[in-house]
């Protein structure tokens, strides 16, 4: 249990570090947000790290308030994604604490969120197949003896 929530956290941090990074670059390209230095790098991999820890809080409240449909979840986890994107941002000194900025980080925020939602989808299907193979190898050495 806990080797898959380390991998989750893995995942979900280097996928959106990956994506946010990338977004970061483009933009800054395009003089939407400031070039990328080591400081903004180690703040963007701080912000990924928390969101991953914030996703883990999100599954502990979609399995406790038993919610079983896409909608709430994604409402869920992209609440929580704005809620530490803007605090940590703000706390960073990236942009004011504004509500105005609250939808300006939508450009990286939004794709970066769907990037990651999907590749954390991906790596939880492998491992769950993984997990039905070894349960059916196990159920066919049963059968045999």
């Amino acid at each position: 249990m806990m080797k898959r929530i380390i991998q989750e956290i893995f995942v979900i941090t280097c996928c959106s570090y990956m994506g946010v990074t990338m977004l970061f670059v483009l933009f800054s390209n395009f003089n939407m947000t400031e070039p990328l230095s080591n400081e903004i790098a180690l703040m963007l991999l701080c912000m990924c790290f928390s969101t991953a820890l914030g996703m883990l809080a999100a599954d502990k409240i979609i399995d406790a308030v038993n919610i079983e449909t896409l909608l709430p979840e994604i409402l869920l986890r992209m609440g929580i994604c704005y809620v530490i994107v803007f605090f940590e941002g703000a706390l960073f000194h990236m942009f004011p604490f504004d509500i105005r900025h609250l939808f300006g980080i939508s450009p990286i925020l939004l794709p970066v969120y769907f990037l990651t939602h999907f590749a954390t989808y991906h790596v939880n299907v492998e491992c769950a197949n993984e997990i039905n193979k070894k349960i059916k190898s196990e159920n066919e050495k049963t059968k045999k003896h």
